[in-house]
């Protein structure tokens, strides 16, 4: 629909994110442009082609029934409402994220095409200091799987996972069934891996969580603020101003945080990248808000 490929607003997804005080997740609504009835199926929901055979075959409409579908995958991956923004568009492109944003960009083409071996396709875990843009990105990453490829996602915040085992405790609920969405997911993306107290019981939510998609041969994206190797802290020495200002997290390495035995499964399930660059959010504060921050 030549109308909604060329909107400003969507950007052709015909999918308007917004924000809402009753949820903390983004929600993803028709954006304006989508007519009220389908010029494609002109409000059946389905179309006729002919098969092989010149039989009349019914299938579900792509412009309405499949895109309707994609709109609730998205809503059902939470997002959190911080990241409405977050689309993986070429403008956030730049040369700090160029090659991971490459990269993320081709996992719906491929997880959709099925051109690889599902056993052989690997994840990432995306290393970085805070507010280099690693969570944009999978959060972007996460609009174009489920909105333009179909494929189901998930967002968790790892340290919300836990707050929300606990309560799930309270409510007599097993941890099975609390983690069963992460585990049925096609991609799972763990916000902040290696956050936390990283007690025993912290310790086995996450191993049984990364050995069930582990044994599933299921795809997993990890954002960390914690690097593999000591050696990576000579590269992340020049965007701290002072070695002596250099927080406890980001000198820690993974491997510690999270323990030998799922750092070897993720060192199987993903490839590790690391992104450099300044910290957006400072970069993104006014003039007045820096001299604020300098202050305290």
């Amino acid at each position: 629909m030549s109308s909604t490929a060329n909107c400003p607003d969507c950007h052709g997804y015909k999918v308007r994110l917004t924000t809402s005080s009753q949820s903390e997740f983004v929600v993803a609504k028709p954006c304006s442009c989508v007519p009220k009835v389908c010029p494609t199926c002109k409000g059946d929901r389905f179309i006729i082609e002919r098969d092989r055979f010149h039989r009349d075959i019914a299938k579900p409409c792509p412009d309405c029934v499949e895109w309707t579908h994609n709109l609730k995958l998205y809503n059902e991956a939470k997002v959190p409402k911080r990241y409405y923004k977050s689309q993986l568009l070429s403008k956030d492109r730049d040369q700090d994220n160029e090659n991971i944003f490459t990269t993320l960009s081709t996992i719906p083409k491929i997880v959709k095409s099925g051109t690889r071996n599902e056993a052989d396709m690997k994840g990432f875990v995306l290393m970085g200091l805070p507010g280099t843009g690693k969570t944009h990105l999978m959060a972007g990453m996460i609009f174009q799987c489920t909105i333009r490829a179909g494929i189901s996602c998930r967002f968790q915040e790892f340290s919300q996972l836990i707050s929300f085992i606990k309560q799930g405790f309270s409510e007599g609920k097993s941890e099975r069934e609390l983690i069963e969405p992460l585990l049925e997911t096609t991609i799972l993306v763990i916000d902040d891996l290696g956050k936390g107290r990283k007690t025993e019981w912290e310790s086995g939510i996450l191993d049984m969580l990364i050995s069930e998609r582990y044994n599933a041969n299921k795809l997993l994206m990890v954002t960390t603020n914690y690097i593999e190797t000591e050696s990576m802290i000579s590269k992340r020495q020049p965007s701290l101003a002072k070695e002596s200002e250099m927080e406890e997290e980001t000198i820690d390495t993974l491997r510690e945080r999270i323990g030998m035995r799922v750092y070897s499964r993720l060192k199987e399930m993903c490839y590790f990248e690391e992104l450099l660059g300044v910290d957006r959010r400072i970069m993104n504060l006014s003039g007045a808000d820096r001299r604020i921050m300098n202050f305290r």
